[in-house]
């Protein structure tokens, strides 16, 4: 493996723990620049599609409210360099979402106070763009999905944190 090869394995993962701490942190700006501008994304099995960094985020913004506490955390990856600015990854997911409040989600009847806890693999296709890795396509396969409902959860208290895991400028 060449040094540039390393480089771009690096700066690969860099770029998809970027996209997973900005779906966690909601912060829409960064998650946009995770994105090659045709970019597009199908989610749980393709039950969630969306093409276009502006509608991807728009999808998500819908489903993310201020309501909904998530991490996810993507392990394992597999990158294969397909060619000077192409790259496929296979990433482990889990993930733990907790919503504080409901949620427009018509397949799961989120009306809060539930916890999705989950496990899967995400399958991704990346392009360098400008010297920049960025993801092109990208969408997981589920092993399992938990739902623990309100009344099944006894006295658990999710707390959310303002500051969603950011440091806020002085």
């Amino acid at each position: 493996m060449t040094l540039d090869e390393f480089t771009a394995l690096h700066e690969i993962s860099q770029t998809k723990y970027r996209y997973l701490r900005a779906v966690d942190t909601q912060d829409w700006e960064l998650l946009r620049s995770c994105f090659t501008d045709d970019a597009s994304v199908w989610y749980n099995q393709g039950k969630f599609t969306a093409e276009g960094p502006d509608n991807i985020i728009a999808r998500l913004k819908a489903w993310f409210l201020p309501v909904v506490y998530s991490s996810h955390i993507a392990l394992q990856p597999e990158i294969e360099l397909t060619g000077p600015d192409t790259a496929k990854g296979t990433w482990r997911l889990q993930d733990i979402v907790h919503f504080k409040g409901p949620v427009p989600d018509p397949v799961r009847n989120l009306t809060g106070g539930e916890e999705i806890t989950g496990a899967g693999y995400y399958y991704d296709d990346y392009r360098c763009v400008n010297g920049q890795w960025k993801i092109a396509r990208t969408g997981y396969v589920r092993l399992f999905e938990q739902i623990a409902r309100r009344a099944g959860r006894g006295d658990v208290e999710v707390k959310g944190v303002d500051e969603r895991g950011v440091i806020k400028a002085a």
